[in-house]
């Protein structure tokens, strides 16, 4: 492992978090809140779903949250 190159990249990663501190705390934020809710789902509640719990479950993906933004950009 390159552990310089791994330092120059946790220092630019620290100097870009600090620049943007409002926007790392709210995609964090929002990280925290994903683990929470996929976390809140037992493995009887998705054996159980219904097309509507199908949707939410894979519309809070953070996948489907970059399709969307495409989408929206056309």
């Amino acid at each position: 492992m390159n552990k310089d190159l791994l330092r120059k990249n946790i220092q630019a990663y620290l100097e870009k978090t600090a620049a943007k501190l409002e926007r790392f705390a709210k995609d964090k934020a929002e990280r925290e809140q994903r683990v929470q809710y996929y976390q809140s789902w037992s493995s009887s509640r998705i054996q159980g779903m219904n097309p509507d719990d199908l949707y939410d479950y894979l519309s809070k993906l953070w996948a489907m949250q970059i399709w969307g933004s495409q989408f929206l950009s056309v």
